[in-house]
Protein backbone atom coordinates (compact mmCIF):
# COMPACT_ATOMS: atom_id res chain seq x y z
CA UNK A 1 0.00 0.00 0.00
CA UNK A 2 1.08 3.40 -0.81
CA UNK A 3 2.51 5.66 2.11
CA UNK A 4 1.20 8.60 0.71
CA UNK A 5 -1.91 9.58 -1.07
CA UNK A 6 -2.52 10.03 -4.56
CA UNK A 7 -5.61 10.92 -4.73
CA UNK A 8 -6.35 14.70 -5.86
CA UNK A 9 -4.82 17.13 -4.27
CA UNK A 10 -6.09 20.32 -6.33
CA UNK A 11 -9.07 20.19 -9.21
CA UNK A 12 -6.58 19.50 -11.90
CA UNK A 13 -4.73 16.65 -10.53
CA UNK A 14 -7.24 13.31 -10.39
CA UNK A 15 -8.04 10.66 -10.65
CA UNK A 16 -11.76 12.13 -10.65
CA UNK A 17 -15.00 10.49 -9.76
CA UNK A 18 -17.63 11.06 -12.71
CA UNK A 19 -20.38 9.20 -11.73
CA UNK A 20 -21.22 6.40 -8.67
CA UNK A 21 -25.22 5.95 -8.44
CA UNK A 22 -27.26 2.84 -7.60
CA UNK A 23 -30.10 1.77 -10.83
CA UNK A 24 -31.61 -1.21 -11.94
CA UNK A 25 -29.62 -1.87 -14.74
CA UNK A 26 -26.51 -1.14 -16.61
CA UNK A 27 -26.18 -1.36 -20.44
CA UNK A 28 -22.72 -0.84 -21.21
CA UNK A 29 -22.14 -0.30 -25.13
CA UNK A 30 -19.90 -1.84 -27.39
CA UNK A 31 -18.54 1.90 -28.08
CA UNK A 32 -18.00 2.24 -24.40
CA UNK A 33 -20.40 3.84 -23.44
CA UNK A 34 -23.08 3.86 -20.38
CA UNK A 35 -26.38 4.36 -19.81
CA UNK A 36 -27.82 4.06 -15.82
CA UNK A 37 -31.72 3.15 -16.41
CA UNK A 38 -33.83 3.78 -13.12
CA UNK A 39 -31.67 5.47 -11.15
CA UNK A 40 -32.72 5.14 -7.51
CA UNK A 41 -31.92 6.41 -4.07
CA UNK A 42 -34.73 4.95 -2.17
CA UNK A 43 -37.04 1.60 -2.07
CA UNK A 44 -40.64 1.36 -0.59
CA UNK A 45 -40.68 -2.63 0.28
CA UNK A 46 -44.17 -3.79 1.21
CA UNK A 47 -44.18 -6.23 3.93
CA UNK A 48 -46.51 -9.17 5.15
CA UNK A 49 -48.27 -7.04 8.23
CA UNK A 50 -47.91 -8.08 11.44
CA UNK A 51 -51.15 -9.99 12.15
CA UNK A 52 -50.20 -12.28 9.27
CA UNK A 53 -46.82 -13.11 11.18
CA UNK A 54 -49.04 -14.11 14.45
CA UNK A 55 -50.84 -16.78 12.60
CA UNK A 56 -47.42 -18.53 12.08
CA UNK A 57 -46.44 -16.52 8.53
CA UNK A 58 -43.27 -17.13 7.09
CA UNK A 59 -41.04 -14.33 6.17
CA UNK A 60 -38.28 -14.10 3.98
CA UNK A 61 -36.41 -10.68 3.49
CA UNK A 62 -37.11 -9.52 0.04
CA UNK A 63 -34.28 -9.47 -2.28
CA UNK A 64 -33.10 -6.46 -4.17
CA UNK A 65 -31.64 -6.70 -7.61
CA UNK A 66 -29.38 -3.44 -8.06
CA UNK A 67 -26.47 -2.07 -10.20
CA UNK A 68 -23.95 0.27 -8.81
CA UNK A 69 -22.43 1.99 -11.36
CA UNK A 70 -18.86 3.96 -10.99
CA UNK A 71 -16.79 5.53 -13.58
CA UNK A 72 -13.89 7.15 -12.89
CA UNK A 73 -11.96 9.33 -14.78
CA UNK A 74 -8.14 9.81 -15.14
CA UNK A 75 -7.24 13.15 -14.89
CA UNK A 76 -3.59 13.60 -14.58
CA UNK A 77 -2.95 10.45 -12.00
CA UNK A 78 -2.87 7.74 -14.73
CA UNK A 79 -2.02 4.50 -12.76
CA UNK A 80 -3.17 1.34 -11.85
CA UNK A 81 -5.50 1.89 -8.75
CA UNK A 82 -7.65 -0.35 -5.98
CA UNK A 83 -11.40 0.50 -6.29
CA UNK A 84 -13.40 -0.93 -3.03
CA UNK A 85 -16.58 -0.82 -2.71
CA UNK A 86 -17.98 -0.90 1.35
CA UNK A 87 -21.68 -1.56 2.13
CA UNK A 88 -22.92 -0.48 5.14
CA UNK A 89 -26.31 -1.40 6.50
CA UNK A 90 -28.41 0.91 8.91
CA UNK A 91 -27.33 -1.48 11.68
CA UNK A 92 -23.84 -0.11 10.97
CA UNK A 93 -22.56 -3.94 9.65
CA UNK A 94 -20.19 -3.33 7.22
CA UNK A 95 -19.80 -6.14 3.95
CA UNK A 96 -16.71 -5.15 1.99
CA UNK A 97 -17.21 -6.42 -1.56
CA UNK A 98 -14.15 -7.85 -3.40
CA UNK A 99 -11.80 -5.09 -4.72
CA UNK A 100 -11.10 -4.96 -8.31
CA UNK A 101 -7.44 -3.43 -9.80
CA UNK A 102 -8.11 -0.79 -12.01
CA UNK A 103 -6.39 0.43 -15.12
CA UNK A 104 -6.77 4.78 -15.64
CA UNK A 105 -5.08 4.87 -18.81
CA UNK A 106 -2.81 8.39 -20.01
CA UNK A 107 -5.35 10.15 -21.83
CA UNK A 108 -6.42 12.81 -19.39
CA UNK A 109 -10.25 11.66 -19.71
CA UNK A 110 -9.36 8.09 -19.94
CA UNK A 111 -10.61 6.19 -17.19
CA UNK A 112 -12.86 3.03 -16.17
CA UNK A 113 -16.51 2.30 -16.10
CA UNK A 114 -17.41 -0.64 -13.56
CA UNK A 115 -20.99 -2.08 -12.92
CA UNK A 116 -21.66 -4.26 -10.14
CA UNK A 117 -24.52 -6.19 -9.64
CA UNK A 118 -25.95 -6.30 -6.29
CA UNK A 119 -28.30 -8.62 -4.77
CA UNK A 120 -29.42 -6.99 -1.53
CA UNK A 121 -30.80 -8.94 1.15
CA UNK A 122 -32.97 -5.78 3.04
CA UNK A 123 -33.56 -7.24 6.38
CA UNK A 124 -33.65 -3.48 8.04
CA UNK A 125 -35.54 -0.12 7.12
CA UNK A 126 -33.10 2.93 7.09
CA UNK A 127 -29.80 4.31 5.54
CA UNK A 128 -27.66 2.01 3.45
CA UNK A 129 -24.46 3.31 1.68
CA UNK A 130 -22.37 1.76 -0.53
CA UNK A 131 -18.45 3.89 -0.06
CA UNK A 132 -16.73 4.08 -2.97
CA UNK A 133 -12.44 3.85 -2.22
CA UNK A 134 -9.51 4.22 -4.07
CA UNK A 135 -6.44 2.81 -2.61
CA UNK A 136 -8.25 2.14 0.63
CA UNK A 137 -9.36 6.20 0.42
CA UNK A 138 -12.41 7.52 1.00
CA UNK A 139 -14.13 8.81 -2.46
CA UNK A 140 -17.94 9.50 -2.21
CA UNK A 141 -20.90 7.29 -0.75
CA UNK A 142 -23.99 5.97 -2.55
CA UNK A 143 -27.05 6.37 -0.46
CA UNK A 144 -29.90 3.95 -0.09
CA UNK A 145 -33.10 4.70 1.94
CA UNK A 146 -35.06 1.22 2.72
CA UNK A 147 -38.62 2.14 3.86
CA UNK A 148 -40.98 -0.70 4.66
CA UNK A 149 -44.82 -0.65 4.23
CA UNK A 150 -47.14 -3.10 5.78
CA UNK A 151 -49.53 -4.66 3.31
CA UNK A 152 -53.55 -3.97 4.06
CA UNK A 153 -54.84 -7.55 5.03
CA UNK A 154 -57.53 -9.24 2.95
CA UNK A 155 -61.39 -7.49 3.88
Amino acid sequence: MPSESRLPTSPKDGPFLLAALLCEKVLLEPDGVASAIRIVDQLTIQRVPDEALLKGAVVVPPVMHLSLLVILKSGNAPGTYRMQIRGRAPSGTTLDFPPREVELSKPYHGGVTHALQLDLGLREAGLYQFDVLIDDEFVSSVPLQVEFESLSPPT
